[in-house]
């Protein structure tokens, strides 16, 4: 057989009163009650295609972003999906949004919005790091000034900390067993 017979071809979909009729006239359906109102109104082809769907965008949307920047332990936050308390992140959001409707500018009302959920922010950093994340707060702006003394760097630099700990501690293990067994030959050997 030819490869041509085997391509498959796009068929143009009929419309949903062209199938109606199509059905009706094949003798297998009976004419429903509401053919005349079906027929008496054109009806538009239907499109599959995801181009004319408009995208809708909220206002707080790039201050969600924004706040996702800065504290990305936040996107780690388990959801109850059967409450309907919004997120961590957009409840900051939607107060930042309060506060930019009231007349602050938004690096203001982000720094207000911050001070006035920092008891949350600090819990959810200390829930998702370990006990570690208090030490980070209290410790790490002191140890590197500067702009670099940002949040998200900090846990970055802990988490490598701890990383590099866990491989010293690994490799220490792996050299002593290897002592071992060198000192089991040679006691063997004599």
């Amino acid at each position: 057989m030819e490869f041509w017979r085997l391509v498959v071809r796009p068929t143009r979909r009929a419309n949903l009163v062209a199938k109606l009729m199509r059905d009706l006239e094949s003798g297998h359906f009976a004419a429903p009650k509401a053919l005349d109102v079906l027929t008496q109104y054109r009806t538009e082809q239907l499109s599959y295609s995801l181009t004319g769907i408009p995208r809708v965008t909220l206002p707080e949307k790039p201050l969600i972003r924004a706040f996702l920047q800065k504290y990305p332990e936040a996107r780690a936050e388990p959801v109850a999906l059967d409450s309907f308390t919004p997120p961590l992140a957009r409840q900051f959001a939607q107060r930042q949004l309060q506060l930019m409707q009231a007349g602050a500018a938004r690096e203001q009302a982000f720094t207000q919005a911050e001070q006035e959920l920092a008891g949350r922010l600090q819990a959810l950093r200390s829930r998702l790091l370990g006990s570690a994340a208090t030490a980070l707060s209290e410790g790490a702006q002191a140890a590197v000034p500067g702009p670099a003394a940002s949040g998200v760097r900090g846990m970055v630099e802990l988490l490598q900390q701890e990383e590099q700990e866990a491989l010293d501690a690994g490799l220490e293990a792996l050299a002593s067993s290897a002592q071992q067994q060198q000192q089991q030959l040679s006691a063997n050997s004599r």
